[in-house]
């Protein structure tokens, strides 16, 4: 099995490296989603976690 078999088929939604923590929840609320990948001029940087975004409101 590949996984282009089991993905789910939709735009990637991205957020950029300097926007807010605030931000980055309402993003993955408005689409559903868990883990956002973050990039920096369109290159990827790294991926925030709704468990990231947790340990910002401590």
């Amino acid at each position: 099995m590949k996984v282009a078999d089991i993905m789910t088929p939709s735009p990637l939604v991205t957020i950029e490296s300097n926007v807010s923590c605030k931000e980055a929840a309402r993003l993955m609320i408005r689409h559903n989603i868990r883990r956002l990948p973050v990039v920096d001029s369109d290159a990827f940087i790294g991926v925030i976690t709704c468990e990231n975004l947790l340990k910002c409101a401590e």
